[in-house]
Formats: C-alpha cells, sequence, structure tokens
C-alpha cells in the first residue's frame, strides 16, 4: 500500500494540487473562495481517486464495494415499484 501511494498516488495527486493552484482564481490563490473550491475539488477528486485505487489493489474491499452497489440498487428498485415508478432504462427506451 505505501509502494502504491508513493508511486502512483503521490505524483497524481500532487498534479493534480498544482493544477489547481495555477488554474483556480490564480489571482487570489488563498482567497477564501479559492481555497473553498479547491478543497471541495480535492475532496471530491481524491475519494473518487483513492476509491478506485481501493477497489483495484484490495479485493476485500472491493466485494464489499460490490455488495453495497447491490444492495443499494435493490433497494432503489423496491422503492420505485412501491411508487408505481417505471425503472429508469424502460423510461428512456419509452
Amino acid at each position: 500500500m505505501l509502494c502504491f501511494g508513493a508511486l502512483c498516488a503521490g505524483p497524481v495527486l500532487l498534479s493534480f494540487g498544482r493544477w489547481m493552484d495555477v488554474t483556480i482564481l490564480p489571482s487570489a490563490a488563498t482567497s477564501p473562495l479559492a481555497l473553498g473550491v479547491k478543497f471541495l475539488l480535492d475532496q471530491v477528486v481524491g475519494c473518487i481517486f483513492w476509491q478506485a485505487a481501493y477497489i483495484t489493489i484490495n479485493p476485500a474491499y472491493r466485494r464489499s464495494a460490490v455488495a453495497l452497489l447491490e444492495s443499494s440498487s435493490v433497494m432503489l428498485e423496491t422503492q420505485s415499484q412501491r411508487l408505481g415508478l417505471r425503472p429508469a432504462h424502460h423510461a428512456v427506451a419509452s
């Protein structure tokens, strides 16, 4: 895990941080707005990146993520059936 972080995640996220510094309000890089936008982007992109990394390298985490997605989709389908809604793929096709 340490090797993966040092060799893959570190450079990617460091480059992303530098890109944000250059791109997002470079004239006022430390303004509250710029810092807020950078923080939100870092959290969203970082979360997606780390989740993808953990799912890729950890089989137990992958199984847990798949089980969570399956249970969520079953729950959403059950709720939509209770409300009498058609599944999204049927609504798009019609």
